[in-house]
């Protein structure tokens, strides 16, 4: 009988990486097109994400040194999803609603959450199995993020063209990201065995 915890945990795993494989185009062209910043300070949108992951790994790791794996899943994907929103807003004439500045805090904050999210489900993939087939379902699990990184260039073309359909701005294809964490963030609720992480109750 298939692990369906294991195998829902894979596939939402497998769609944070579509969702970042998204995000780096268009954080480029949030800096480079609708707010004009040039390359340093675009450089600096990308890094504030990698800032925020390191810091979310240090709290990730405290919950779930403490038994909050599971919730910290969940808080992940809110956070994310709440950081999309304030990075996908715009003010009348097309203008982005928070800024540079403001998106160094949203993009700060979406990679906190990003570590909080990924590190519990990550490990959770690598424990969950038994210890013979650990070897498969690392392989399995880096396949299955792959896949995902490989749809997000052709689905970021697709934002795009939407993007430009409606005449929205560019900031807009962070909404639709938002729409692909809204349902993981409602529904999803990672249950992990009592070794790891909290446990099933």
């Amino acid at each position: 009988k298939a692990d369906r915890v294991l195998l829902n945990a894979l596939l939402v795993s497998s769609v944070f990486w579509l969702v970042s494989g998204l995000a780096v185009p268009t954080v480029n062209r949030l800096g480079l097109g609708l707010l004009q910043v040039g390359d340093t300070r675009t450089s600096m949108l990308t890094a504030s994400i990698g800032l925020g992951i390191m810091g979310g790994a240090l709290f990730a790791s405290f919950l779930c040194r403490k038994g909050y794996g599971d919730l910290s899943v969940s808080l992940g994907l809110w956070g994310i999803l709440g950081s999309l929103v304030m990075l996908g807003l715009w003010s009348g004439g097309g203008q982005h609603l928070i800024g540079f500045y403001g998106s160094i805090v949203a993009l700060i904050s979406m990679g906190v959450f990003a570590a909080i999210f990924a590190i519990p489900i990550q490990v959770f993939l690598q424990e969950r199995p038994p210890s013979n087939l650990k070897g498969r379902m690392i392989a399995t699990m880096n396949q299955a993020n792959f896949v995902g990184i490989l749809i997000s260039g052709p689905l970021y073309q697709v934002f795009e063209w939407i993007s430009r359909l409606a005449g929205w701005p560019i900031c807009s294809v962070f909404l639709m990201m938002g729409l692909l964490v809204l349902p993981l963030a409602v529904f999803y609720r990672l249950k992990t065995t009592p070794g790891v992480g909290s446990s099933d109750g």
